[in-house]
């Protein structure tokens, strides 16, 4: 029998799979200061973004208006708890959250829990806020990271800008409560908080560049609240988001 030739063609690789392309996070826009809890499985990314609702003067988070209600200082123990939870419970689950509380009046109250159920698993979370009148904030930020979620990388912020009233006026409260749960090795986890009112020396700089007192003041605020929006890849959220905070700045600026 003739033996057949082999063959000197050269070896084929083995068929690789080519790797999937990380999706666009989902998007949740809610200005409805709505509670909720929400979960993300293996590889999920989520952009949540919200505004608070102020109780006894708030703003309307939907028409941006002013929701009629008779004037009255609201403490922080009368407002509503808008309680916000999300779990990672897959690898490689991925979360970002940008809050805004704005306001002038009324209080508002927010607890906001970050759950890493799983190791591999990425969290970011800022809230901003900007009180003025009568207003009064507070704001929980835990981040819990459980038992075997190693790798787990997690902060949250709260930056807070006080409009200091005229003496002898009440003035806006802001009361920040950051936690940390870790029952995990080789993790990250950080938080930060800070409060404070206007810098005297960007306002100066403002007002030499022509600026008056008033307009100087504003491009502070819009500056400190649209730095935490602007960075927002979807370009219909980042304006939604814009318009909601311009808008509630410039009720903000209407009374002082």
């Amino acid at each position: 029998m003739k033996a057949m030739p082999l063959s000197t063609a050269a070896p084929q690789a083995p068929h690789k799979k080519a790797p999937t392309a990380p999706s666009a996070p989902k998007i949740i826009f809610r200005t409805d200061g709505r509670s909720e809890t929400l979960s993300l499985a293996a590889g999920e990314s989520l952009l949540y973004v919200f505004f608070t609702q102020h109780v006894g003067g708030a703003t309307n988070a939907t028409a941006g208006t002013p929701t009629p209600v008779a004037p009255a200082t609201a403490a922080v123990g009368d407002a509503k708890d808008q309680e916000l939870k999300f779990i990672l419970q897959g690898r490689q689950a991925h979360i970002e959250v940008i809050g805004i509380d704005v306001a002038r009046t009324g209080a508002a109250k927010v607890k906001l829990t970050i759950e890493h159920a799983q190791g591999d698993t990425r969290s970011q979370a800022q809230v901003k806020s900007v009180l003025g009148g009568n207003a009064h904030g507070e704001v929980h930020g835990l981040i819990k990271i459980d038992k075997g979620a190693d790798g787990s990388d997690a902060y949250f912020a709260h930056r807070t800008l006080l409009l200091a009233n005229a003496a002898g006026k009440e003035q806006p409260h802001n009361h920040t409560v950051p936690a940390l749960e870790i029952e995990a090795n080789e993790v990250k986890a950080g938080h930060a908080s800070t409060t404070g009112t206007f810098d005297i020396m960007d306002i100066f700089y403002l007002l030499t560049r022509g600026l008056s007192e008033e307009q100087a003041q504003q491009l502070v605020l819009e500056g400190f609240v649209l730095s935490a929006l602007e960075k927002i890849a979807d370009v219909t959220t980042r304006e939604q988001a814009i318009k909601a905070a311009e808008t509630r700045l410039a009720q903000l600026q209407e009374i002082r």
